[in-house]
């Protein structure tokens, strides 16, 4: 399968930026510099022209359904700082554990991360309470554990993007 470029948009600090990403069929993954960061940027226009500059075309933000696809960084933060189980929003934490999958399928200083988000059975459930949200079931019981997996796992690739991603505009 050939890869198909898009934009991925993600906020962090409170600011909303673009990272060229690709869906490679069984390997999603993030385009890098020369460095090997991940490169950012702050409009989908400045994304377009270094894409362009390397001889891929973005033509799409990635979209479900009809909606482009906010990946709130700091939402998942925020949630994954707190003690307790308040204000879970399994779609973005989804969103969020997948993205950081994609930056560790990048990089090569993945390791921790790796092993957390391989062992952790907290995945699972997030995508078990998504589909319920989507299908209007009852949503599954988190164990206290899969709660600090899922914490633990979203802190881990919070820190693997920050060292791994570079502002370019």
């Amino acid at each position: 399968m050939d890869r198909m470029h898009l934009r991925y948009w993600y906020r962090l600090n409170g600011v909303d930026r673009y990272a060229p990403w690709f869906d490679g069929g069984e390997t999603d993954g993030f385009l890098t510099d020369q460095e090997g960061r991940i490169p950012t940027f702050s409009t989908k226009n400045r994304l377009d022209e270094w894409a362009h500059s390397i001889g891929v075309n973005y033509a799409e933000s990635i979209v479900i359904g009809n909606t482009t696809t906010l990946t709130d960084l700091d939402r998942s933060q925020a949630w994954a700082a707190e003690s307790n189980r308040i204000g879970l929003n399994a779609s973005n934490l989804l969103s969020t554990w997948n993205m950081f999958t994609d930056v560790a399928a990048t990089v090569s200083d993945s390791g921790e991360f790796e092993v957390a988000s391989k062992a952790a059975t907290g995945y699972d459930a997030l995508f078990f309470a998504c589909d319920a949200d989507r299908s209007g079931s009852t949503v599954p019981k988190w164990s206290d554990f899969q709660i600090r997996e899922v914490k633990d796992v979203l802190m881990l690739g919070q820190a693997l993007f920050k060292r791994n991603s570079c502002e370019v505009s």
